[in-house]
């Protein structure tokens, strides 16, 4: 059924078309000559600015590719400066020991130094003034030679350092 309306559609189109004047005919060909050259100028206008999509967009993913080069160049110097920050940490804790170990030493030293009546050597030891005057007090710490084979009967067979 379908087809027969549109057959009977087709040849009244025809029979208007044949019944219309040329100049008339002339008229609407040339109208959609220009409709088809205005349909092309679109076209064209179209791919250019899909060229330029493209390009733009292959712009973007080499921008995006080196972003993320550079991101990662970045977490690996993040993961550089943490293992350096633990390694510092490390270096901070072992050095505190040492600082407190110093400090007991210290503590230790005065306590006997004032035990033993040498409250001179603490001023200077705690002070820190006249640090010459403070190496030359550990040289009188130093046991001498003789001092030892009075005490104990043995001879050292060591030599007492020579400081300047």
């Amino acid at each position: 059924m379908p087809r027969i309306f549109l057959t009977l559609f087709l040849l009244f189109l025809s029979s208007t078309a044949l019944a219309e004047e040329p100049a008339v005919i002339r008229q609407q060909i040339e109208d959609t000559l220009r409709d088809i050259v205005e349909l092309q100028k679109l076209q064209q206008k179209l791919e250019q600015e899909q060229d330029s999509a493209q390009k733009r967009l292959r712009d973007t993913e080499v921008e995006i590719g080196r972003i993320e080069k550079q991101a990662e160049s970045l977490r690996q110097e993040i993961d550089k400066n943490e293992s350096n920050l633990q390694e510092l940490d490390k270096k901070k804790s072992d050095l505190g020991a040492a600082r407190l170990e110093q400090q007991h030493l210290v503590a230790s030293q005065a306590r006997v130094t004032y035990q033993n009546g040498r409250q001179e050597y603490l001023k200077l030891l705690l002070n820190q003034q006249q640090p010459e005057r403070f190496s030359r007090f550990d040289l009188l710490r130093i046991p001498q030679p003789s001092s030892i084979t009075a005490d104990s009967g043995v001879q050292p067979d060591f030599k007492p350092a020579k400081h300047c």
